[in-house]
């Protein structure tokens, strides 16, 4: 990469990173640290939602999405998982904003999903 793009680079990721929403983001992290396994509880049911999303019957769908929202809805009982998970969608969605503004401002044509 070019250097003056990655000096931006790295000045924008500085950015994000001293930003409330990034703190924010941090905050809930450590907060999970004080409940073991329940982020890696978390990425488990993210990866059988997306495999279930990606590989199932419109049946086997039907099934799979209740016994994972029972799953879900256990570990939403606990407020630092909601905690995490909003300000992880919260950043998450700035870093598609930021991306999609990129690419735009790049004038990069990709596929228009809807």
């Amino acid at each position: 990469m070019e250097k003056e793009i990655e000096l931006k680079t790295k000045q924008l990721v500085d950015a994000i990173k001293a930003s409330d929403l990034y703190m924010q983001y941090e905050t809930s992290c450590r907060a999970l640290d004080g409940y073991p396994g329940v982020f890696d509880r978390l990425m488990e049911l993210r990866m059988k939602t997306i495999a279930l999303y990606e590989n199932a019957t419109e049946e086997e769908l039907l099934e799979g999405s209740d016994a994972l929202a029972e799953q879900y809805e256990e570990l939403q009982k606990i407020p630092e998982v909601n905690a995490f998970l909003e300000s992880e969608e919260e950043l998450a969605h700035t870093l598609r904003k930021i991306s999609a503004v990129v690419l735009k401002a790049v004038n990069m044509r990709l596929p228009n999903p809807q």
